[in-house]
């Protein structure tokens, strides 16, 4: 104690959390970020397209998520000094940005075989072990969400996503 090389951690007199300061700076910035692809998607206007959807619905749609991802990261209270359920350390959080984007590789790689679907459980659900949360509910999200986006994409889009050659009995 007292020696030079000491950095002082923050604390609750010192100001805001270094976590919680940069979930401000990413609310903010993907609140920004929103809102411009909502105002770009209205002048968006394609004269050759006949979607009975529109050419904006995608944007208007990743508008909406940037715009609710940001206001979340506004307003929850995120981690404070006393939080220790973060992994600490360098490594820990280069291990586990490398094991998400195998995990994101693998999912990429396995929907030509195993479809969307099975493709999307599996890997939400490796995600989530990854983060700490439990397999069975991490497939449970993962099941919820492929049900959710399959009938997003074909029932509102009119967009058929990959069943997989393992369950379509194809090549």
């Amino acid at each position: 104690e007292g020696s030079g090389g000491d950095v002082p951690r923050p604390g609750p007199e010192d100001g805001a959390h270094p976590l919680r300061r940069l979930d401000r700076f990413l609310g903010v910035s993907l609140l920004g970020a929103g809102v411009g692809i909502f105002g770009a998607a209205r002048r968006f206007t394609v004269g050759f397209l006949v979607d009975p959807v529109g050419p904006r619905a995608l944007p208007y749609l990743v508008a909406g998520i940037f715009a609710v991802g940001g206001v979340s990261l506004l307003v929850r209270r995120g981690p404070g000094p006393e939080d220790s359920s973060a992994p600490t350390g360098p490594g820990a959080s280069f291990a586990s940005q490398g094991l998400c984007a195998g995990a994101l590789l693998l999912y990429a790689v396995s929907i030509p075989m195993l479809g969307f679907l099975a493709s999307t459980v599996l890997a939400t659900g490796a995600l989530s072990r990854i983060f700490g949360g439990r397999w069975l509910a991490g497939l449970g999200v993962g099941l919820a969400l492929g049900l959710g986006l399959y009938g997003l994409f074909s029932y509102g889009f009119g967009l058929d996503l990959p069943p997989g050659s393992l369950f379509a009995g194809g090549p």
